[in-house]
């Protein structure tokens, strides 16, 4: 999944330099610590393990108007950037399946919800977005039709709590030849994506039509005599 993003911008480059074993240990650092969604400087260098790279990173990934960010898009990034030179790259790509797919599987029960689902996917896409310095959007409603899409195909009736595991999430990617793909293609498979991602830049972009002319006034009869 993701995993041969190209055009990273700043500080990102940095970061494919990572073995994949680095970005798990982050994974496993922020779900021992407990760590709160809105995450703050704090956090992130604690994350990252270095004070200048944790800033410039809170700096890319932070809510409009805050200080903070969310922690699971920050983790989602890190590890899609991760170790882009590695070799054969489907190995990487599956290898960093794996601890996506453990980060968002909050109880480590080794199976995620539709809801669980439809996050990671929305925080995986927002994190590609920032990294390759695309414009961001806030709708979920691509990627909950994509997280559907997977429980549908699986129907999953032996579970009461309905939750797919690990190694149908893994399976679906393969199936559907996601692993090792460029991430302009992986973009491609969420339904509207790519219009969605068109609005987005185009409403950011758009000058402000101008206004109307006022209609002119009307001549005022004459007074009668």
């Amino acid at each position: 999944m993701g995993l041969q993003v190209s055009r990273l911008q700043p500080p990102f480059t940095e970061l494919k330099t990572w073995p994949v074993s680095r970005s798990e240990s982050m994974v496993q650092d922020f779900k021992k610590k407990e760590i709160d969604f809105a995450a703050d400087m704090k956090t992130i260098t604690y994350l990252l393990k270095d004070d200048a790279l944790g800033a410039a990173v809170l700096e890319r990934f932070a809510i409009k108007g805050s200080a903070k960010c969310n922690v699971l898009t920050v983790l989602a990034g890190v590890v899609a950037v991760s170790a882009l030179d590695v070799t054969p790259p489907h190995e990487s790509a599956l290898a960093k399946a794996n601890v996506i797919f453990d980060a968002f599987d909050l109880d480590n029960d080794g199976r995620v919800s539709e809801v669980e689902l439809s996050i990671l996917l929305f925080s995986f896409f927002d994190a590609l977005n920032v990294v390759t310095g695309s414009a961001r959007s806030n709708s979920m409603v691509n990627y909950e039709s994509v997280a559907k899409s997977i429980f549908e195909h699986y129907k999953p009736k032996s579970f009461a709590d309905h939750v797919i595991d690990k190694q149908m999430f893994l399976s679906f990617l393969e199936e559907k030849g996601v692993i090792g793909r460029p991430t302009s293609d992986i973009r491609d498979l969420v339904p509207a994506y790519k219009e969605q991602s068109l609005k987005d830049v185009e409403m950011a972009t758009k000058p402000a039509e101008p206004a109307e002319p006022a209609e002119p006034a009307e001549p005022a009869e004459p007074a009668e005599p």
